[in-house]
């Protein structure tokens, strides 16, 4: 996961990028979810460039993922915010 902000120190978004399939999820501050890269995920598996258990895999990964960014208690979102005001406070 990786967190971009701005010189305001406010979350412009989160990225997250499913490497072995190049899927990549960005969450913008309101919540709101888009998955990118799922037509080159496709691509790579019609192409044979990764295999079906690789294709599966990532496609489980990015359900897993989406189910915890839905969650009404998003764990990782949350944990970086406390993180996130702990290194504010401290810079």
């Amino acid at each position: 996961m990786t967190a971009v902000i701005n010189e305001k120190r406010e979350i412009v978004h989160w990225y997250f990028d499913i490497t072995l399939a190049n899927l990549d999820v960005v969450v913008l501050p309101n919540r709101e979810i888009f998955v990118l890269d799922e037509a080159e995920l496709l691509n790579a598996l019609n192409n044979e460039k990764i295999t079906d258990d690789d294709y599966r895999l990532a496609k489980a990964e990015l359900d897993k993922l989406l189910t915890t960014l839905t969650a009404d208690n998003n764990d990782l979102l949350k944990r970086w915010e406390a993180d996130f005001k702990t290194l504010h406070a401290v810079i």
